[in-house]
């Protein structure tokens, strides 16, 4: 079996996460698999598909241009949305105006020259993100044609006008032909969302799709979508994490190594770019964090943001502190071990893999109930989920746990326990082998 594995990058948060370990453990268990990606950061040996694309030196100057604006500790270069928009300008400038405007670029024969060039034709075509200005969607229909085409749902975008993630909106239902955010963004001009929406939906009538869903709650709102004409048929099979690398350790040896404070309350949380990672809900975790500064006044509290830009800002008496972004699972296995409670504040979640790796870690979770959250957190059993994201209540709770050392050991293996039994990667690739033998048999009879 030959597998083509396509996404947006390498190395990256949870999707790319799930991508690069898919593609390692298809490749150990004997299956020819090939990642191909927009945005090549890693030194393994895996397709960067900005290679075949026409103006070979404008990509170059894009990916020096890129590493300098990686290692600043300056928020607006981290921001996605302005360094598309200044990708475009230095790859494609000629695309720069619409752009700007929102409008989704769909220009780029990358994929397709490399395929074009490969010695024989893969069995099964996976694909995953397909925004960040590496993808031609257009591509969809022919593709479908000649090959069993998989994707992977892990992020919105494809059923909206414009949002990776849509935050309780509901104007995906109707076309998008409001969108607030693409409003703030590109205020100058005219709303372009719902050209975009019509744009993809005519592309998704003419396409036939097995799609792969991480979660029920993401396949409930696909399922109302825009793609759901392209659905030939679907599999939910829920992430996995590698159950020996993300292990339960030794809470004193993992401060020590970090040099953290061995008295004090850690809550640890994930969240790349930091506090500028609008999936989050910064102001109800600062709310909360000022009602525990308030309660636990004679209490060392420290509030770790794993993937920030090494930024600072007190609440009451309690730090909040970003950690650079780690891409040293050793680092990451370090601070889930040091941490005494993982918190987390999504607004929307299509399932959650930094949860799901500290809950591996033995890490009690106290997380809003956004998304699909609800699927891997046993409620009251591995932690605790908050309903409409209450900073009261959320509040209460980590001080509750905080105040209850025997309650987080019960949890903490509880945690641990849930993980090897459903979220394995074990799990995660037999269930994807299993999904592409099934397809590819059924096209053989």
């Amino acid at each position: 079996m030959k597998v083509i594995l396509v996404n947006n990058s390498d190395i990256g948060g949870g999707g790319e996460k799930i991508v690069y370990t898919l593609w390692e453990e298809l490749n150990k268990r004997n299956i020819k698999c090939t990642l191909a990606v927009g945005n090549k950061k890693s030194t393994k040996k895996i397709e960067d598909l900005s290679t075949y694309e026409e103006n070979q030196v404008t990509q170059k100057l894009w990916k020096r241009i890129e590493l300098v604006l990686n290692s600043t500790h300056i928020p607006i270069t981290h921001n996605p949305r302005y360094l598309c928009l200044l990708k475009t300008l230095i790859i494609k400038p000629y695309y720069f105006p619409k752009k700007l405007q929102g409008i989704d670029i769909y220009d780029y024969p990358g994929f397709l020259s490399f395929l074009s060039q490969l010695q024989s034709k893969p069995d099964i075509i996976h694909l995953h993100n397909l925004h960040e200005e590496y993808f031609d969607l257009r591509l969809l229909p022919k593709l479908s044609l000649e090959f069993p085409v998989f994707l992977s749902i892990h992020d919105f975008w494809l059923i909206t006008g414009y949002c990776a993630s849509f935050f309780s909106c509901k104007e995906w239902r109707k076309g998008c032909e409001n969108c607030s955010i693409l409003s703030n963004v590109s205020r100058f001009f005219k709303d372009v969302s719902h050209k975009n929406f019509m744009k993809k939906k005519e592309i998704f009538l003419n396409s036939s799709i097995h799609l792969i869903y991480p979660s029920l709650w993401t396949k409930k709102l696909i399922e109302r979508s825009i793609l759901k004409p392209a659905i030939i048929d679907s599999k939910i099979i829920p992430h996995g994490v590698d159950t020996d690398i993300f292990i339960p350790g030794d809470k004193k040896i993992a401060r020590d190594y970090l040099k953290l404070s061995q008295s004090t309350f850690i809550l640890l949380m994930t969240a790349k770019g930091g506090f500028d990672n609008q999936k989050f809900d910064w102001g109800m975790l600062k709310k909360c964090l000022q009602i525990i500064s308030e309660e636990m006044k004679n209490e060392n509290i420290l509030v770790l943001i794993l993937g920030g830009l090494n930024r600072s800002e007190k609440i009451g008496k309690i730090m909040i502190h970003e950690i650079k972004y780690q891409t040293n699972y050793e680092m990451i296995v370090k601070y889930y071990q040091a941490a005494d409670i993982y918190i987390h504040t999504s607004k929307d979640e299509t399932f959650g893999m930094s949860i799901l790796e500290a809950m591996s870690c033995g890490l009690p979770v106290v997380s809003t109930d956004s998304g699909a959250i609800p699927e891997i957190v046993e409620d009251k059993k591995t932690g605790t989920l908050i309903k409409n994201r209450d900073p009261v209540e959320m509040a209460k709770k980590i001080i509750f746990y905080l105040s209850n050392e025997e309650l987080l050991w019960k949890m903490r293996s509880a945690s641990r326990n849930r993980t090897l039994t459903y979220f394995s990667i074990q799990n995660m690739v037999d269930k994807h082998i299993q999904y592409y033998q099934e397809i590819l048999k059924k096209r053989i009879d």
